[in-house]
């Protein structure tokens, strides 16, 4: 039986011979049909480059939702004017002030006097201050310089020391009122204070 009459058997009595292949109305056999390698490398490669400027959106942080997240790391602060009284201006300034009063504060006390010139009449106190490290306590001690006395003897005590006295936050001590008791003379005064075994430059001061 040619194939154009078993195809015709078989569409109008229902019949299909097993292992035969499919017709068409003509009579000849159908073909399968095969999706071309070409139609499937260009959507594979599309799909790859889709693929591809997702990712690079998603992690650039051009994708909605999805922006790189800010962190305030250690030592940044917010942007925007710093308003006066604020904790951001009052820390930025006292810690610029810590940090020029700790590299003001000298190895070794520094001793000054108010009166210029260094000289007064005897029975009378001159005024020192002593610049050290803060809370420290400090005494003064004047030294006799022999021959300059004008008055006749006896010789002034040497040395002598005042009381005790403490250095202020900034540095500073107070005034200190001292040597009403000294002699008329010529002395040489030194400041020493606790945290050094250094006493600071010699002052000359004359009481007349």
């Amino acid at each position: 039986m040619s194939l154009p009459v078993r195809a015709l058997r078989a569409r109008f009595g229902g019949e299909r011979p097993p292992g035969s292949p499919d017709f068409d109305e003509r009579g000849n056999p159908r073909q399968e049909r095969r999706t071309a390698p070409f139609a499937v490398w260009f959507a594979g490669f599309y799909l790859i480059v889709a693929l591809a400027a997702g990712a690079a959106m998603y992690f650039t942080g051009t994708l909605p939702g999805h922006g790189p997240s800010v962190s305030h790391s250690a030592g940044m602060t917010p942007s925007g004017p710093i308003l006066p009284g604020s904790s951001a201006s009052s820390s930025s300034g006292s810690t610029a002030g810590a940090s020029a009063a700790s590299t003001a504060v000298p190895t070794r006390p520094v001793l000054t006097v108010t009166e210029k010139p260094p000289a007064l009449p005897a029975g009378t106190n001159a005024t020192f201050r002593v610049q050290f490290i803060p809370a420290s306590s400090c005494t003064l001690t004047r030294n006799y310089i022999p021959g300059t006395t004008p008055g006749p003897p006896p010789t002034p005590r040497s040395p002598v020391s005042s009381v005790a006295f403490s250095v202020g936050a900034d540095g500073w001590s107070p005034p200190i009122a001292w040597g009403q008791a000294a002699q008329a003379g010529t002395y040489t005064i030194t400041a020493n204070c606790d945290g050094t075994a250094e006493s600071s430059a010699t002052v000359t001061f004359t009481w007349n």
